[in-house]
């Protein structure tokens, strides 16, 4: 099974470790173009550098073009894929595969019906809560910053989305199975893991912690789902989804994805946005076990 691959290869605690320090090696080498930026900027506008600088601070936009930041926001996640290849590869000995899928290639069949599937699922959802809350809407069409927007996100959000499935629900959840030799431990402990490390969103310090709640469900059925379905394909295909419709299509104050979206929310309704997410996290779930047929497993 997918959970089990760890067993093979090198499994050492320490080589985790040292794969860990790797990974997060890799976000302090992502930061290489945003400081090669600032030492540019510092030379010809040294104005510029200090709203940069003070931009990704605050994580707020203050006069700076909301694509640059999330452009520098994104970058490191594609170092990080790479890394974590790496130690994969050269640290465990394993085939870079391993972390994706146990098939004998990833199944693209998959993914495609999933992010089909996860995008219908959040208009129809996002059109529930129009329904509720019209005046919270406003169209936010600016094409000298939504055509950037849409070529940034299409390149990068699926190495961040990837990045987080891969390092998440491939390679931890595959060690903690490997160490608590129960899958359901392991699971709920990958969906804690992919909650806490959300913690410093914006999102949170705005609504609460109570938002965590919806990254727990979230890092809980693509958890369930990679064990049921022994490979990451259609998780992978939900979060990127997920996040290219948060960057891109709508988009709300102080949200993580603070772009220049096609649409704008002026404040979500939390209590409904949670029960909507719920519903549609169910919904999906029904749709795919249907699909591929699939068994709990012990």
């Amino acid at each position: 099974m997918f959970i089990d691959i760890a067993q093979k290869g090198k499994n050492e605690f320490e080589l985790y470790i040292v794969g860990i320090v790797l990974i997060i090696t890799a976000f302090f080498v992502g930061q290489i173009p945003y400081g090669a930026t600032i030492a540019v900027f510092n030379h010809i506008n040294p104005e510029k550098a200090e709203q940069l600088q003070n931009a990704m601070r605050q994580v707020q936009q203050n006069g700076i073009n909301n694509n640059l930041i999330f452009f520098f926001n994104l970058i490191p996640f594609v170092f990080g894929v790479f890394f974590l290849f790496a130690a994969v590869r050269y640290l465990h000995n394993r085939r870079v595969k391993s972390v994706i899928t146990e098939a004998p290639r990833f199944r693209f069949s998959r993914f495609w019906f999933a992010a089909a599937i996860w995008l219908l699922l959040n208009i129809v959802s996002e059109l529930s809560l129009y329904f509720f809350f019209p005046e919270n809407y406003s169209i936010n069409f600016q094409p000298e910053h939504f055509y950037p927007l849409l070529l940034i996100a299409l390149l990068l959000i699926p190495f961040q989305a990837s990045f987080e499935e891969l390092f998440i629900r491939g390679y931890l959840l595959q060690a903690f199975m490997l160490w608590f030799k129960r899958p359901c431990l392991a699971i709920v402990t990958t969906a804690l893991v992919f909650a806490s490390l959300h913690l410093p969103n914006p999102e949170i310090k705005e609504y609460g912690l109570i938002v965590l709640s919806y990254y727990f469900i979230f890092g809980l059925l693509a958890a369930i789902i990679a064990h049921l379905d022994n490979g990451l394909e259609i998780p992978m295909a939900i979060h990127i989804m997920n996040n290219f419709y948060g960057a891109v299509l709508v988009s709300y104050k102080d949200s993580v994805f603070s772009t220049p979206a096609l649409f704008s929310v002026k404040r979500i309704d939390l209590p409904v946005l949670m029960l909507i997410s719920t519903l549609m996290v169910v919904v999906f779930f029904v749709i795919v076990k249907l699909r591929y047929k699939w068994k709990l497993k012990q």
